[in-house]
């Protein structure tokens, strides 16, 4: 198999958020920023100037954890389905992975076994496997020549960041470029095209509409 689809797939971990119910997804990413970004210093200082003391300076910054974990385990609920189905294809590599390894497809029924979300990874049976990533099976069209794409990249991108707190939403969308563009170039290195694809106009295309629904 080509490294070239195993590079444009999604990663595991990432995958239920981007293959998962729309909905649910916009849902779990409200839960983690009330629970890491200024809802929970705004719920803090509230708590502090109510005269709160001991354990009640913390009442509620653990907002709404359960459904948070209720929703991720849907969306990765359904992904596995969509998986087991044929609907979406997954991509990694033999475990142990030696360095001269090639990525291999994925064989639908395996996602019967034990998956590991957070590593990546998936057990069936003697079988383990690696560096997992996700793709969605689609009709494919033929792209014109031209720079590489980089769109799948740069969104699964931003959605990680924004995900782990690290998305200024309060500044403008373009001071997180960079952010994004470095981000893509550590988890997806293409030595032979470089950061092509990565250019401002790119980011503004695919980040702008994103930050906007974020946001």
């Amino acid at each position: 198999m080509s490294w070239e689809k195993w590079n444009k797939a999604i990663s595991l971990q990432n995958a239920p958020l981007k293959f998962g119910d729309e909905a649910q997804a916009a849902a779990y990413r409200k839960y983690h920023q009330e629970q890491n970004g200024m809802m929970m210093l705004e719920k803090l200082i509230s708590n502090i100037e109510g005269d709160a003391k001991g354990a009640d300076i913390f009442e509620g910054l653990a907002v709404k954890t359960t459904s948070k974990l209720e929703i991720l385990t849907s969306l990765r609920n359904d992904t596995k389905k969509r998986l087991l189905s044929g609907e979406l294809t997954g991509y990694g590599f033999q475990s142990p992975r030696n360095v001269q390894d090639a990525p291999v497809q994925i064989p639908s029924d395996l996602w019967n076994g034990r998956i590991n979300w957070e590593r990546d990874s998936l057990t069936s049976g003697s079988i383990k496997l690696e560096s997992l990533r996700i793709e969605e099976l689609v009709s494919v069209e033929i792209a014109p020549a031209g720079r590489p794409s980089r769109q799948e990249q740069i969104k699964e991108a931003f959605l990680t960041l924004a995900d782990q707190g690290k998305i200024d939403f309060s500044k403008p969308k373009t001071a997180c470029y960079e952010t994004v563009r470095k981000w893509v170039l550590d988890h997806y290195p293409d030595e032979e095209n470089g950061d092509k694809g990565l250019s401002v106009k790119a980011l503004e295309k695919h980040v702008n509409p994103l930050f906007d629904q974020e946001k």
